[in-house]
């Protein structure tokens, strides 16, 4: 039984129960482990403290259904990086990358959440984009957006948190304390073409330089954000239903990073009025989460997962 532990750097504080704080994932990681038992997989859960010299000193397990806090030293085979991006999380990272192999890329892992590197590098691929550190810049940069609107977003960060959609005359009087992204505001209300209508985006997952699957989010109602974080709801599609335009984007992408393996990403997009997709984000390491009614769907993805990223070595 090969064993990996998917690290974490906010779950099992003070022993609590893993997901005690975030229900909502427990069923989909205790479906993950289950479909890895079956595979030949062992998963275990630790704090990134929990991992030093190579050694998980202790790792909550599943055993009969339930979570079990086994404290007993071992070495895993492999190690799955979830902890959040934090200075101290990518100095753990390229430590561990030394010791065992890791998901994902260390370097993948330092460069895609920071969404301001993204459109150094795929510049063409997202909405016009300024990078403001003060008022100043802020000042100078709104003139140069198209439109009424503006979206001021943090330079790292996911779920949606951080982020504003204002008009500009508002976003002008908006204090800045640190880094933070002005971009053109897309209007998505049109939909993706031969597929939905309404405001949405577009998350195309990535696995190891190739496309595994895709689904469209729609923002809760009053909102203009789409992330399940934010109370979004999200519809599987199938990967022939992919817009042509958003799989040749996901490949320049794919080229750019394909030596940065392993890995699992994903690529979010939206279209404008005019039918025209562009990328919102890039996410280093996406959520595990599927609505009920695709459990199926859910297990053939997760075998796929398991198998690519932890049974090919």
């Amino acid at each position: 039984m090969k064993r990996v532990t998917i690290l974490f750097d906010d779950y099992g504080k003070n022993n609590k129960l893993p997901f005690s704080d975030n229900p909502k994932y427990k069923e989909h990681y205790e479906l993950l482990y289950q479909i890895g038992r079956e595979l030949g997989v062992e998963f275990s859960r630790a704090r990134l403290d929990w991992l030093r010299g190579g050694k998980v000193k202790k790792a909550w397990k599943q055993q009969k259904d339930e979570w079990v806090l086994d404290k007993k030293p071992f070495t895993p085979d492999a190690v799955w990086f979830k902890a959040k991006d934090t200075p101290a999380a990518r100095k753990k990272l390229a430590e561990i990358y030394t010791q065992l192999p890791v998901v994902s890329n260390p370097h993948l892992y330092e460069i895609v959440p920071n969404k301001y590197t993204m459109y150094v590098l795929f510049p063409t691929l997202f909405p016009k984009t300024f990078l403001v550190h003060n008022r100043y810049d802020l000042a100078k940069y709104l003139p140069k957006i198209k439109g009424r609107r503006a979206v001021l977003k943090p330079t790292v960060g996911s779920g949606g948190n951080g982020i504003t959609i204002a008009s500009k005359a508002v976003l002008k009087k908006t204090p800045i304390t640190t880094a933070m992204l002005l971009q053109e505001f897309k209007e998505s209300i049109a939909g993706i073409p031969g597929i939905m209508t309404g405001r949405h985006d577009l998350r195309v997952h990535v696995l190891n330089n190739k496309i595994l699957y895709a689904y469209y989010r729609k923002p809760k109602a009053g909102s203009l954000l789409a992330n399940i974080a934010q109370g979004g709801s999200m519809v599987l599609i199938k990967n022939d239903e992919i817009p042509r335009a958003v799989k040749k984007m996901v490949e320049k992408v794919i080229t750019t990073l394909q030596d940065l393996t392993p890995n699992f990403y994903s690529v979010d997009f939206l279209f404008d009025a005019a039918g025209h997709p562009w990328v919102i984000e890039l996410n280093r390491s996406p959520g595990i989460f599927f609505p009920p009614e695709y459990r199926a769907a859910e297990t053939r993805l997760f075998k796929k997962i398991v198998r690519e990223l932890f049974m090919k070595s």
